[in-house]
């Protein structure tokens, strides 16, 4: 599958529920919002404040892999607040079981006879509540309660010791409760930059930043850099990682990563993995898979996706996918989608399609289309057209072009373009193209083309070409062909070819097939095996005059079982001279009913030689009818042996001014017997000038009655070297 994978930027570190059950099994933990029940709406900021600090610190637990919040929202498919959240323990807890989830952890803050903490601890086996923990205190010290909660929490899943309270202490150790409020703040600023209101996040993120609060240095580098701004960035990152924060460390790789500094970022990304933040793990796999490292690369990912980390688990189905272990990846995307990756979900569909199972995957593009992921929409978008489906095909990619998915503009484009509607093709292959999605520059390029704009054309097809596009590097190479720059046509053609073009293989092997054959032979076969039929087949010729006629064979069955009808008219002809004449017409029959007029040709001369000179007649129409001269010329040979003279030189004519040299020979025949030699010569002069034999040897006869003997001679001689026997035995004193 196509999939591109790139560095991801992370807010935050999220991890799930372990997810392979070949690992040690550890405790597992989905920690809900804290529900405000105290009457005071101020605090519902602490929502997320408060959960966030306990989801941090069990995260970074050896003995406890997180579910984070986000994720149980997607799966249960509402929001986890204090209005529904005890309506969805029960539904938790199913999911739960399916997720190999041990417990769920959920937070109140309540205001009865006084203001207290309250902590639960349900076990998912159990079903129940298994510990409860109530501390009252005064508001100002809720968060030394926190701290308190948190190792009573640890002493319940008995991971309690002392480097649970060291990490407790460092992690906490901003937390006291003259600096709550930079944590509110960061918060509040996540609410208003989701809101559109930036300054307002920035400048409240600053101040989260200023008090120490690492998340927010973080966040103001991802902002900075969305907004070009990467030396800001950079700084914000710098600042968070170098005091611990190895979610900032791992937005520094890829920062450096973007910036060619590749050494730098796998260093960071190297030491977050080692620190356990497993998006470290999952970016350093990116990068060396992306360098060839694919078991190094499926390491990496194996240890963040037993960790929890969602897209480690979708990049090791990418990666198992490039080692050809499909059933692994097949799996692996499975869980993930299950456990609410849409990308995921993407991934598996794509498997899906390509297994044949339509519905199947139809119903994973739909959920993950209605997700709002727009691979996904477009993916659909093909799906639906390749089921026939054009109207409803065209709504998936409008909905994924609208949201900035520009595949789905190009193939909505496409869909115009069939519809010969080349205004909107126009508008909407020039929206993907400017957006950088390079198969919109190439049915630009197409588009142009056929509006004879060639040098247009060939701009964008540089572009898109230079950008790795290669259907733009071999069509490149065709327009430049015609030009005559044959060399730079190859050059073009093999680019293509070593990125897997198989068009760009087989127009190389046609430069080739003269000067080098064995070069030729190679570029047929590699174009067969990336599966385009025309290389099978010319492989397959290539064969058959090499004498190996049983790969020959082989190569033209291939051809003809995929669809590629010249194949089938090839195998035809080498069962016919076998003997085989009952196989080699149906053959013929396939061939031609599948548009291939050299079949229809070969099937009317089958015809012929068995008596049934009408039938034979019908298909030879059919076959000129469709361009195949060598059709013409049998008619018009038919027609003349049955005295239809004037109707046998139309047929010849047809082919003579169509350059097929056999109906120009036969047509001056026809003349001199009509007794027009005039014509005849000139008919005649028409196929010697391209080495026709016949042609010669019937324009010598005439120079002869001329008395032209030393011309004739020489056509003679032409005639000779051409191959034809009695032209070598014609004598003249």
């Amino acid at each position: 599958m196509n999939k591109i994978i790139v560095l991801k930027i992370v807010l935050l570190l999220t991890l799930s529920s372990s997810l392979l059950a070949d690992v040690v099994k550890l405790k597992s933990i989905a920690i809900l919002n804290l529900v405000n029940s105290s009457e005071n709406p101020q605090y519902d900021s602490w929502q997320e404040g408060l959960s966030e600090l306990l989801y941090i610190d069990a995260s970074n637990s050896s003995g406890l892999i997180t579910l984070d919040r986000t994720t149980l929202s997607k799966i249960i498919n509402t929001s986890l607040n204090k209005k529904s959240v005890e309506n969805q323990i029960g539904e938790l807890l199913r999911f739960g079981i399916n997720a190999n989830l041990d417990y769920i952890v959920q937070i109140a803050l309540k205001k009865q006879a006084a203001t207290y903490l309250e902590i639960k601890l349900i076990d998912v086996f159990l079903g129940s509540v298994i510990s409860e923990h109530k501390l009252n205190c005064p508001e100002t010290e809720f968060i030394r309660w926190h701290k308190k909660l948190l190792y009573d929490l640890y002493q319940d899943l008995g991971i309690a010791n002392s480097d649970v309270l060291k990490k407790l202490d460092k992690i906490l150790a901003i937390t006291s409760s003259d600096k709550w409020n930079v944590i509110s703040d960061f918060f509040t600023a996540l609410k208003s930059q989701a809101a559109g209101k930036i300054d307002h996040a920035v400048s409240l993120l600053e101040k989260s930043c200023s008090g120490k609060y690492l998340p927010a240095c973080d966040q103001l580098g991802i902002i900075n850099q969305l907004n070009g701004k990467t030396n800001e960035a950079l700084e914000y990152y710098t600042r968070a990682c170098d005091n611990g924060y190895m979610s900032a460390c791992n937005n520094k790789g890829a920062l450096e990563y973007y910036s060619d500094k590749n050494e730098v970022a796998v260093d960071l990304f190297k030491n977050g993995c080692d620190a356990g933040h497993m998006a470290g793990c999952d970016n350093w796999g990116l990068v060396e898979s992306k360098i060839g490292n694919k078991e190094k690369a499926k390491e990496l990912f194996e240890k963040s996706c037993q960790s929890g980390e969602l897209r480690g688990c979708d990049n090791l189905g990418v990666v198992l996918l490039s080692l050809d272990r499909k059933k692994e990846a097949h799996d692996t995307f499975k869980l993930a989608c299950k456990l609410g990756l849409v990308s995921a979900c993407d991934n598996l569909a794509d498997l899906e399609n390509q297994a044949g199972n339509k519905k199947l995957a139809r119903e994973l593009y739909k959920s993950a289309c209605d997700d709002h992921f727009m691979n996904s929409c477009n993916s659909l978008g093909l799906l639906e057209e390749e089921l026939g489906n054009q109207k409803l095909a065209q709504s998936y990619y409008k909905l994924s072009c609208d949201s900035g998915h520009f595949g789905g503009c190009n193939n909505q484009g496409a869909i115009a373009m069939s519809n010969n509607n080349t205004v909107m093709a126009r508008e909407l292959f020039e929206r993907s193209c400017n957006a950088g999605h390079m198969g919109g520059c190439y049915n630009l390029g197409i588009l142009l083309v056929s509006e004879k704009k060639i040098a247009d054309a060939k701009v964008l097809y540089t572009k898109s070409c230079d950008q790795g596009y290669m259907r733009s590097c071999h069509n490149l190479g065709s327009l430049i062909q015609k030009d005559g720059d044959i060399e730079t046509a190859k050059k073009l053609y093999e680019k293509s070819c070593l990125k897997g073009l198989a068009g760009g293989c087989y127009n190389l092997g046609l430069l080739e097939l003269d000067k080098n054959q064995t070069l030729a032979m190679g570029l047929f076969t590699k174009s067969c095996q990336l599966g385009l039929m025309d290389g099978c087949s010319n492989q397959g010729t290539l064969e058959y005059y090499a004498k190996n006629e049983s790969l020959a064979k082989d190569l033209f069955k291939k051809g003809c079982d995929n669809g590629h009808m010249k194949s089938c008219d090839n195998l035809g002809l080498m069962e016919h001279r076998s003997g085989n004449k009952d196989s080699a017409v149906k053959l013929f029959k396939k061939g031609c009913e599948g548009g291939n007029m050299g079949a229809c040709d070969n099937w009317g001369a089958y015809e012929e030689n068995s008596g049934n000179v009408e039938t034979a007649k019908r298909f030879y129409k059919k076959a000129c009818a469709g361009g195949f001269l060598a059709s013409c010329d049998n008619i018009g040979v038919l027609e003349e042996n049955t005295g239809k003279v004037q109707m046998a030189k139309e047929y010849y004519i047809r082919g003579c001014d169509k350059d097929y040299y056999d109906s120009c020979n036969n047509l001056g025949i026809l003349n001199e017997k009509a007794g027009e030699e005039t014509e005849a010569l000139k008919y005649y002069n028409k196929a010697c000038v391209k080495k026709h034999t016949g042609a010669c040897y019937n324009l010598a006869l005439l120079e002869i009655k001329k008395g032209n003997k030393e011309k004739a001679k020489e056509l003679f001689e032409i005639s000779c070297k051409g191959g034809l026997e009695r032209a070598c035995k014609m004598e003249l004193e």
